[in-house]
């Protein structure tokens, strides 16, 4: 398997523009990133005449750094949002077990009924028979 390194970068007129950084004979560029990637690939697989091709992308620092900080935070968000659904799961199969109504459980957790009744379902449904 091979590896090779695309560049990008934008021009005046905000197309992006991609090089290899192996062989800067070999470049492309289009109005959008995606397009700009996939056409980056195909010819690299078309330069190297290979199939199973590894590219890695390096963007400018403008790109990079706010990613940078976004890209750790969504993902602790996403981390915390399953905990977060997970515990709301466990506290309506707890209170409901303890013979509270769904209308109260709702109350209580400051979600609809609706979703209660879907959480209550999806725990019968996840218990051993």
């Amino acid at each position: 398997m091979t590896t090779c390194t695309a560049r990008y970068e934008r021009d005046a007129e905000g197309n992006w523009l991609a090089e290899l950084a192996e062989e800067p004979r070999v470049h492309t560029w289009a109005r959008s990133l995606a397009t700009t990637r996939a056409k980056i690939r195909e010819a690299a697989e078309l330069w190297f005449d290979i199939d199973e091709l590894v590219v890695i992308d390096e963007y400018p620092t403008w790109v990079t750094s706010p990613l940078d900080l976004a890209l750790p935070a969504r993902e602790e968000a996403e981390r915390v949002l399953e905990a977060a659904a997970t515990a709301t799961l466990e506290a309506v199969r707890e209170l409901t077990d303890n013979g509270l109504s769904r209308r109260d459980v709702a109350d209580l957790l400051g979600i609809s009924f609706q979703r209660v009744q879907q959480l209550v379902d999806q725990a019968q449904r996840a218990a051993p028979a």
